[in-house]
């Protein structure tokens, strides 16, 4: 018996057995369909304070509308958000709030107003899932606003993943904006 437990743990040690700290935990289908991303960020669902909370942190804001039964949400949650490489670069410099396109949760915007999620979609324009809003790198340009003043950059559905990458690169290079998406991707593709 001693054995054997002895024998579990030097092969968790050399990484043959694998650790719960090696990979990404996998998502959890919560029950409004969605797929529950563990570092994502899961707080009060105030946008002006993960807005906040993000600038402390050296970090963007991202906001990833989903739904359920959306098949490229669930591509996105269990696929490309498990990539390694992408899954290291979001994390490192993004803080991610999940909202349901059709959800009744209460929201606050970043001018202050409550919302349900499916009230802030529609308020923001969203139709289709998964849609991620980029939203602008300082506070200041942003508390106190709504609409397209908030955001830096949307990416309406789903892009192949060194596509989907290359976009959270240059938002997080490009606070600003001041170079569009095509531009920068041909300078710095792989």
């Amino acid at each position: 018996m001693v054995r054997a437990f002895l024998l579990a743990v030097l092969l968790l040690g050399v990484g043959l057995l694998g650790s719960p700290t090696s990979h990404a935990a996998v998502p959890r289908l919560g029950d409004d369909g969605l797929y529950h991303i563990d570092w994502f960020v899961h707080g009060f669902l105030n946008l002006r304070e993960d807005l906040t909370d993000a600038h402390k942190a050296g970090k963007r804001l991202a906001v990833v509308w989903e739904q359920r039964g959306c098949e490229y949400c669930k591509h996105m949650s269990l696929v490309t958000l498990q990539e390694p490489k992408i899954r290291k670069f979001l994390r490192a410099h993004f803080a991610m709030v999940e909202l349901n396109l059709h959800g009744d949760r209460p929201v606050t915007d970043f001018n202050g107003k409550v919302m349900s999620e499916h009230a802030l979609a529609s308020h923001y324009g969203i139709h289709l899932t998964p849609t991620i809003q980029f939203i602008k790198a300082e506070p200041k340009q942003v508390l106190g606003r709504t609409g397209d003043a908030v955001e830096q950059a949307r990416m309406p559905g789903l892009l192949p993943d060194g596509d989907f990458l290359a976009m959270f690169q240059w938002v997080y290079a490009t606070p600003k904006g001041n170079e569009d998406f095509s531009t920068w991707a041909m300078k710095h593709g792989d």
